[in-house]
């Protein structure tokens, strides 16, 4: 189980730090990565591949190193849309997670009704 969980972690730290290239226009190797946070590279490699474990504090190190939110970490969501949800206010995160948790039909047809007032504005 923990080496799934590894695994899983290790591939979001990849996409991290390729999603954090792409936003850069430059890019952030598992070397560059290493440099930035004064680790040895095989440590990057090692997370990344899910064969080293990774501590919250590392994970948070990792995400200021590469100018991302931890919690896209924990969670399928694109790098984009957690760094949507980090610069939301306290009142919109509340929204968002109670659109979020509203049942398919009801959310379409409030979707209609939002998009539908943006257009026509």
């Amino acid at each position: 189980m923990a080496s799934i969980q590894r695994a899983t972690i290790g591939k979001r730290i990849r996409a991290a730090r390729e999603y954090a290239s792409r936003r850069s226009r430059r890019t952030i190797s598992p070397e560059a990565l290493a440099a930035m946070l004064r680790w040895f590279p095989a440590r990057i490699w090692e997370m990344e591949n899910g064969i080293l474990g990774v501590d919250t504090i590392e994970l948070n190190a990792i995400a200021q190193a590469l100018g991302v939110h931890p919690g896209g970490f924990f969670d399928t969501r694109s790098w984009a849309t957690w760094e949507a949800i980090s610069e939301m206010n306290d009142s919109s995160l509340i929204f968002a997670k109670t659109i979020e948790e509203i049942d398919p039909r009801s959310r379409a047809v409030l979707e209609q009704v939002f998009l539908g007032a943006a257009f026509n504005a």
